[in-house]
C-alpha cells in the first residue's frame, strides 16, 4: 500500500459510545484505528494518539508520529509525511 495521507475526525458521543477520533488513511482501502477522546488532556495529545494509534496498526514503512505533520481542516486534521522523514527513509 502506498503511504498517504491521514486524516483524523472527531466523533461526537452517542448513546452507546462516548467521544472518540478515528484516524483512516485516505486511500483506496482505508484502514482506520479509533481512540477516545476523554483519556488525553488537550487536543495535540488527542490527535497525536489517534495517529499514533493508526501507524502502529500499519507498521513499518509509514514511520513513527514524529515524521508526519499536521494541517487542520473543517473536520479535524490532515497529516502528511514531511519532506524530510522521505528523504530520510
Amino acid at each position: 500500500m502506498l503511504r498517504t495521507a491521514i486524516a483524523v475526525k472527531y466523533l461526537p458521543y452517542t448513546s452507546t459510545r462516548p467521544s472518540r477520533l478515528k484516524a483512516v488513511t485516505l486511500s483506496d482501502h482505508p484502514i482506520s484505528a479509533t481512540v477516545s477522546f476523554d483519556k488525553y488532556d488537550c487536543d495535540a495529545d488527542r490527535y497525536g494518539a489517534a495517529l499514533a494509534a493508526l501507524l502502529s496498526k500499519l507498521g513499518d514503512g509509514w514511520g513513527d508520529a514524529s515524521q508526519w505533520i499536521a494541517g487542520n481542516t473543517s473536520d479535524g486534521r490532515v497529516y502528511v509525511r514531511s519532506d524530510r522523514a522521505v528523504i530520510g527513509g
